[in-house]
């Protein structure tokens, strides 16, 4: 691990003792390779990568990744993201909607979609990420470190629409 000492008291503090209040010294690292529902949608190269790098990180010394999903309240991710950030967008850029021709076609149908949902289905949609979070806090518990992809693959071209995509968790 490249931070180390007091100097940096909270990471210092979180990998030199475990909850129980022992040293962290003599067991390995727990680290979790996660395997999100994006998964099949994410490039080969993508996939390869990452799993190069954990069989990198597991060969360490004093490392041990596990390959796992997150929880299953983490599957509704991109629905509850979609429902809040349309209704942000809708909300932010309606003045803009005046003048369609400063936004993308994509932000403008994210506009129109905005608009059709309900205080109501946007308060549930903020309840239920709330929840999700508090799920995946839960289950981090249990790892030192996480990783995952971060992007399915390259960015799309402007008139394209993003793939389903981790960075959107």
């Amino acid at each position: 691990l490249r931070v180390r000492r007091p100097n940096y008291p909270l990471s210092h503090a979180a990998l030199s003792k475990g909850r129980d209040g022992a040293s962290n010294r003599d067991r390995p690292r727990r680290i979790a390779l996660l395997k999100t529902h994006t998964w099949p949608h994410a490039a080969d190269y993508a996939q390869e990568a990452l799993l190069h790098f954990a069989q990198s990180v597991d060969a360490l010394p004093g490392c041990e990744v596990v390959q796992t999903e997150p929880p299953a309240e983490l599957r509704a991710a991109h629905e509850l993201f979609a429902v809040i950030y349309r209704k942000s967008i809708a909300h932010y850029l309606d003045s803009y909607f005046q003048i369609p021709e400063r936004l993308s076609p994509h932000t403008l149908e994210s506009i129109e979609l905005g608009r059709a949902i309900t205080p109501e289905e946007y308060m549930e949609a903020l309840k239920a990420q709330s929840n999700a979070a508090r799920a995946m806090d839960t289950f981090l518990a249990e790892y030192d470190a996480a990783f995952s992809l971060a992007a399915t693959g390259i960015a799309p071209r402007w008139e394209e629409w993003e793939q389903i995509d981790p960075s959107l968790m």
